[in-house]
């Protein structure tokens, strides 16, 4: 696979206070320390609503154990990585991340939170391998970061490498994969058919990210999602009014 991949093997400590301009480092959920920028719409709602990524966060602490393997594609700064390690630290986590400045976020937060089961890959996964412009949102909103100017809001853009998640997976030398979490500004279905091995193979659960607006800039709608899964023998559990649970059935 022709793609850089940071794999974060590390160990930290986790500090009681560490301040700086327009950031903190504040405990989240597990005992989890993870740097907050007050400017980042994200952060404030993690910060101050508890209920924001309830429904995702049940759905990861429900799935992992036993030596389980979750894989985190659009991990940004890598709170759901960060609390499926802190969750079930024999597992494994795969955190991909095509922000080069949020691949060196989250291996820092790995690091603070000694995290040693979280492999970081700096790389987007496509449904082919090749190079692609990821349009880099600003620092209000850098979830919005996209495949897509148009979803991102900004001209700011890296060339990042691409790969289908089914090289990663099939070179993590993983024999399982229990939960997958897909969030990555309306491309979902380019990331789609570059798994459907690992689909057929290991049928995780996979949540998610369903919006029409975001999905329309790649050609795609809702639709196509639950229609692929559907041919994959797949039934859905709607978690909000943007992720989706995509269950195998039987």
């Amino acid at each position: 696979m022709a793609s850089r991949i940071i794999i974060a093997i590390l160990a930290g400590q986790n500090p009681a206070s560490q301040r700086c301009v327009g950031r903190r480092v504040d405990p989240f959920p597990d005992g989890l320390f993870v740097e907050i920028d007050s400017r980042n719409v994200i952060h404030k709602f993690l910060v101050r609503d508890d209920r924001f990524a309830a429904p995702l966060y049940d759905v990861i602490i429900r799935s992992m154990g036993s030596g389980g393997v979750f894989v985190d594609i659009g991990a940004n700064f890598g709170y759901f990585s960060l609390v499926a390690s802190a969750r079930a630290p024999t597992d494994r986590v795969l955190a991909i991340e095509a922000n080069p400045a949020y691949a060196s976020k989250l291996a820092e937060h790995a690091a603070r939170n000694s995290c040693t089961n979280i492999e970081i890959f700096e790389v987007a996964c496509w449904d082919e391998d090749g190079t692609l412009d990821l349009f880099v949102a600003g620092i209000h909103n850098p979830g919005k970061t996209s495949l897509s100017s148009s979803n991102a809001y900004s001209a700011d853009l890296v060339r990042v490498l691409a790969c289908p998640l089914d090289s990663i997976v099939e070179r993590s030398g993983v024999d399982r994969v229990d939960l997958v979490k897909l969030d990555v500004e309306g491309a979902e279905l380019h990331v789609l058919k570059g798994m459907q091995r690992t689909i057929d193979r290991y049928r995780p659960r996979v949540i998610v990210e369903v919006e029409d607006i975001l999905l329309t800039q790649f050609a795609a709608t809702p639709g196509h999602i639950h229609d692929f899964f559907a041919r994959h023998g797949y039934r859905s559990e709607t978690l909000s009014a943007t992720d989706i649970l995509f269950v195998p059935i039987g």
